[in-house]
């Protein structure tokens, strides 16, 4: 129920709460198509030829590829560059935000976020049995950290927020025939969500907000999901079969994943002490899309390899995020403003999406040195009139390269990827902050000028060889232990 009172903006500010909440808590906007230093020294390619244990999430079947027991230790650093200068929905003329009661300003911010770290732990082992591999292992997906000032023109999208889902896995992979493997991987998703933003109170954002009246809530969520990836690769009997050369095609899939998380909401308004909420239960869910994948390698053994991949994934799936709130209830002082908060769908408005990726590597003649490198382009999910700073996904280029060291039983790679994004300008954006003054009124909050995007990544991996450890071969002559040798 509604109850009239002196502060005639508190009821919709509830809404708005759930609404600013919801509008920022997805896995849409990540900047880096797969994990895996040896996978993004390519360009993301490599589906036909990944054999080491980060096959796990790539293509399962590339598994038993490789031989004996490998253990991975891996790390992406992700330095993602967002400027933003808010404008009026005519996307020229500045509107700066009151940044104190002073009327000082902010007009443009800079995304100065930690810089976001993946690591992946893998191992793979074939147990003594031919023709069968098995894996493990724990990781996440590219994606980053941001944090703006809690006064800059942006705090009505998103202040700072750390969305991190991490992806246990468990595989196996067989090879029925010599030209045949077909692999599958369960995985366990564990999502937290963890952000803070900011209510409007003004009945015109077309107007300087009063930052003093300014409402912050807090979300944090956390749930599991279980998935699965699906992968096969077959040699296509091009050439001969003690060849060292090849042709091989890959296909792959990842399910959808239906996103649900339960946690607790936060409301804190320093000019309105007296505004609380009774009860602080919410329950948050979505949809992930369903990954397809298919590419096709040349190359000759332990020598070199081109590829080139296709994905397309299902990002329409992302339609809204629902947000629940368990009996929640919003007080001002004694009184119940707010009766049961109900629940609220948010629409996402993205869109399906495709990437091409081509790729390669050579093994240098003294063996115990390997280079990589590859490009990438990737449709963005999200359209312009819903992007944010919460929300940057748009047409992207990566540049990739790499190189591997092979020493005794030993592979360390070393990476970088730089991904461009074109600068946008929005105008007439759809992304709304209800307006707290006037219920019945919504005004949208993302117009302005989006520049410098894009993401600098920093990469690391090392692979151990136990079955190296006392053997006098060489190195780089042992299958699959050149760097060149595999993926």
């Amino acid at each position: 129920m509604f109850q009239r009172i002196a502060f005639p903006w508190m009821p919709s500010a509830a809404a708005a709460l759930i609404l600013c909440i919801a509008s920022t808590a997805s896995a849409g906007g990540l900047f880096m198509p797969e994990v895996g230093t040896r996978t993004m020294q390519r360009g993301a390619s490599g589906l036909a030829v990944v054999n080491d244990p980060s096959a796990l999430w790539y293509n399962p079947a590339g598994l038993v590829s490789g031989s004996g027991t490998e253990l991975l230790l891996d790390v992406s650093i992700v330095d993602t560059i967002i400027t933003y200068e808010r404008t009026r929905s005519d996307g020229t003329t500045p509107f700066c935000a009151r940044s104190d009661a002073a009327g000082s300003q902010i007009c443009k911010v800079r995304n100065d976020g930690f810089p976001f770290i993946i690591p992946i732990l893998a191992a793979a082992t074939d147990f003594g049995l031919k023709n069968w591999r098995f894996g493990a292992g724990v990781t996440g997906p590219m994606g980053y950290d941001y944090a703006f000032p809690a006064r800059g023109p942006q705090r009505y999208v998103v202040i700072d927020s750390q969305i991190l889902q991490i992806k246990y896995m468990l595989g196996a992979a067989w090879r029925p025939v010599r030209w045949l493997d077909v692999g599958v991987t369960a995985l366990l998703n564990q999502f937290d969500i963890n952000q803070r933003m900011i209510i409007p109170n003004s009945a015109d954002l077309e107007n300087p907000e009063n930052p003093a009246a300014d409402a912050f809530v807090e979300i944090a969520t956390r749930g599991f999901t279980p998935s699965a990836n699906l992968g096969i690769t077959g040699d296509l009997p091009v050439f001969d079969e003690n060849s060292p050369w090849f042709l091989r095609v890959a296909a792959g899939m990842t399910t959808r994943v239906p996103v649900r998380t339960k946690g607790k909401l936060g409301l804190k308004a320093p000019d309105t002490p007296e505004l609380s909420l009774v009860g602080d239960e919410i329950n948050l869910s979505t949809e992930l899309p369903w990954m397809f994948r298919g590419g096709v390698a040349f190359g000759r053994d332990e020598v070199f390899d081109l590829a080139l991949d296709f994905v397309y994934e299902t990002w329409s799936l992302h339609k809204e995020i629902l947000i629940e709130p368990q009996n929640v209830d919003v007080k001002l002082g004694d009184s119940i403003i707010i009766d049961n908060l109900k629940p609220i769908p948010v629409a996402r408005g993205f869109t399906d999406v495709w990437s091409l990726r081509f790729g390669g590597q050579y093994t240098l003649p003294f063996k115990w040195m390997g280079v990589r490198a590859g490009v990438y382009y990737e449709k963005g999910a999200i359209p312009d009139e819903f992007y944010t700073v919460g929300n940057i996904d748009r047409d992207k280029i990566g540049l990739a390269g790499g190189v591997t060291f092979s020493v005794s039983a030993f592979d360390i790679d070393l990476g970088f990827v730089r991904t461009l994004i074109g600068d946008v300008t929005v105008k007439n954006g759809k992304y709304p902050a209800l307006n707290v003054l006037q219920p019945n009124v919504t005004n949208y909050v993302n117009d302005g000028r989006y520049t410098g995007l894009g993401a600098n990544v920093i990469m690391a991996g090392l692979r151990t060889h136990f079955d190296r450890f006392g053997s006098k071969e060489d190195d780089g002559a042992r299958e699959g232990a050149a760097p060149a040798g595999g993926n």
